[in-house]
């Protein structure tokens, strides 16, 4: 029930000069991706280049992870992997 009513959402972009800061949600005992796209629209067959994965599942119950990213991507999106085997 979480992870189809609160999939994993960008709630912070930070311009540092040549890089991001990029801040998304994450949720207990699961692994994230964040992605970049360099295509200059957005459309649905965009090309997506990982550029950061977590170490090891969320151990809190909720919390806030960042990663740096290159400016040259002018679209980001967070994937969520290792979903549990839970009621949740």
């Amino acid at each position: 029930m979480l992870d189809a009513t609160s999939p994993p959402r960008i709630t912070n972009l930070q311009p540092m000069g040549p890089s991001n800061v990029v801040t998304w949600t994450s949720y207990k005992a699961r692994i994230y991706s964040l992605q970049g796209s360099t295509n200059q629209q957005f459309s649905s067959s965009m090309n997506w280049s990982n550029i950061f994965t977590t170490a090891a599942p969320e151990p809190l119950p909720w919390n806030y992870i960042s990663a740096g990213a290159t400016n040259s991507f002018p679209f980001f999106r967070v994937l969520e992997y290792s979903v549990p085997n839970w009621p949740n």
